[in-house]
């Protein structure tokens, strides 16, 4: 089976597995973690190409409320996971301008129970990973940048895997700014900057997990996740 970055299928703009990053000593392996936009209303030969590639399992990042809104189309194709971060999280105006550096980091240090377990279910998982949020680019943003850090994956590559959504995303934010699409109901707007994924604002995330803890990896021991998981974690995604 041939592996790529950027996976080419119908419905989803921002597909893209995780390996092929230079870690030490190796590289981070395909086929084990991959992130996208919601997968919903795909046409049937899309579902079919997931599981060929060997995706086995989707991690919902997405809140209930979103889930019901715009149903998974995997759900019956594999095991769907639900792990919505919960409280006010996914609460702020949309129609403002979004400081994305800070969302993440209140994020982050506000929600420990959702890194968790999706750090545990990422880890007891049996074959390939696909998660998602609702567009791919911020909740699903930070489970890969933690998934790379842990993998050893260098600053610049977390950085740009993060930027590149705003790219892929185009036509997604064109039916959403157009009200073709409304992932949050009716009558949603959107500020511009909903539509941006600026290196600084994971550059900024970085700096401050680092700062504060000393590594990604010490900032995700603060959540309760056991070093087995983490290790578990970074086992099956490395190759040398």
């Amino acid at each position: 089976m041939e592996f790529v970055r950027r996976l080419p299928l119908q419905g989803l703009y921002n597909a893209r597995d995780l390996g092929g990053y230079a870690v030490p000593g190796g590289r981070t392996r395909f086929g084990v973690f991959v992130r996208s936009e919601a997968p919903c209303a795909l046409p049937p030969v899309t579902v079919a190409e997931l599981t060929r590639y060997g995706i086995h399992t989707a991690i919902d990042l997405r809140s209930p409320a979103e889930a019901s809104l715009r149903p998974s189309d995997l759900r019956m194709a594999m095991l769907c996971c639900s792990c919505p971060q919960g409280g006010d999280a996914e609460s702020f105006s949309t129609e403002r301008p979004v400081d994305w550096q800070q969302i993440y980091i209140t994020r982050c240090e506000d929600n420990r129970p959702w890194v968790r377990r999706f750090l545990e279910l990422a880890a007891a998982a049996r074959g390939g990973v696909l998660f998602h949020c609702t567009t791919g680019k911020d909740r699903t943003g930070l489970c890969a940048c933690f998934l790379l850090s842990l993998a050893g994956v260098d600053r610049a590559d977390i950085v740009a895997d993060y930027a590149v959504s705003e790219l892929y995303l185009q036509p997604v934010f064109d039916a959403m700014r157009g009200g073709r699409l409304r992932p949050q109901g009716e009558g949603t707007r959107y500020h511009e900057t909903m539509f941006h994924t600026p290196p600084s604002a994971m550059e900024g995330l970085l700096d401050y997990l680092c700062r504060t803890y000393g590594s990604v990896r010490e900032y995700l021991g603060t959540t309760g996740v056991t070093e087995e998981t983490l290790e578990t974690i970074r086992k099956k995604f490395v190759e040398p």
